[in-house]
């Protein structure tokens, strides 16, 4: 093994196991760049509904389509869209590429995204929050549903293009 790849695999360790012992205060995965705890829940019940941020972004609105609809049937909520709705969601253009500010007050829960892939993301985020298997559809929850406040700001650590070991200059040590 050269000086080389040693040096890397111990980088790569210190790394990994840095965040040993320290749990965060969510279950949110990938852990995102920012995370603020508030008090209080937002209460997702008959009387929600989704506004978009434009409403004639036709992308956001199949974004949050695809989101709200399993979400509809896992409730029995109809989450209609509506200029003055609670769930207010859409892209802003503030922030980099992918990302996204998630935040959830007793007011409302807000999703502004840098592009519609920041949007997506949020809304993946969001699904996080409601009770397992219901963004999927595999599990119905009786509504009303309590969702905490919080914020969370997310972006990419890394750019779109794949960050890999090789490209690195980390070489495993196997030869074919």
């Amino acid at each position: 093994m050269r000086h080389g790849d040693v040096l890397g695999l111990w980088l790569m360790s210190a790394v990994a196991l840095s965040g040993c012992g320290r749990e965060p205060p969510h279950n949110i995965v990938p852990l995102p760049r920012s995370f603020e705890g508030g008090e209080g829940v937002f209460v997702l019940d008959a009387a929600s509904a989704i506004s978009l941020i434009d409403p004639s972004d036709t992308e956001a609105r199949e974004l949050v389509e695809l989101w709200a609809g399993p979400v509809r049937i896992g409730t029995g909520l109809n989450l209609p869209f509506s200029p003055d709705g609670a769930l207010r969601v859409g892209v802003d253009g503030n922030g980099g590429p992918e990302s996204y500010r998630l935040t959830v007050s007793e007011s409302g829960i807000s999703i502004n995204a840098g592009d519609h892939a920041g949007l997506f993301y949020g809304l993946q985020t969001l699904s996080q929050l409601l009770p397992a298997g219901l963004e999927d559809g595999a599990e119905s929850v009786a509504a009303p549903l309590e969702i905490p406040s919080l914020r969370i700001d997310d972006a990419p650590v890394f750019p779109t293009e794949a960050c890999t070991s090789t490209s690195l200059g980390i070489s495993s040590g196997l030869t074919s």
